[in-house]
């Protein structure tokens, strides 16, 4: 969370320093492999596979890392989102 967090309220935006978020990326697929019939998992799977694919499609179009201000925040929101279902 922590990781998170502090992701989202940095003051720059580097594609390449989202990968400090592994850790949380980690725990949540340790938490979807512990419960594979988790609420809503399909509909968070394809919210991760669809920011992922968006954020390699700008990679390839957009050279700017300005664009990827929204990357760190949707991480955070699918996280938050992850472990209240879990927690029903």
């Amino acid at each position: 969370m922590l990781l998170l967090v502090s992701a989202t309220t940095a003051g720059f935006v580097w594609t390449f320093d989202l990968v400090v978020l592994l850790p949380a990326l980690i725990q949540c697929s340790v938490w979807l492999s512990d419960r594979p019939t988790a609420p809503r998992r399909n509909f968070l799977l394809f919210s991760y596979f669809l920011i992922n694919f968006i954020l390699l499609a700008g990679k390839i179009y957009l050279r700017n890392d300005l664009w990827y201000f929204w990357a760190a925040p949707g991480f955070l929101v699918l996280y938050l989102g992850l472990r209240a279902n879990l927690q029903k």
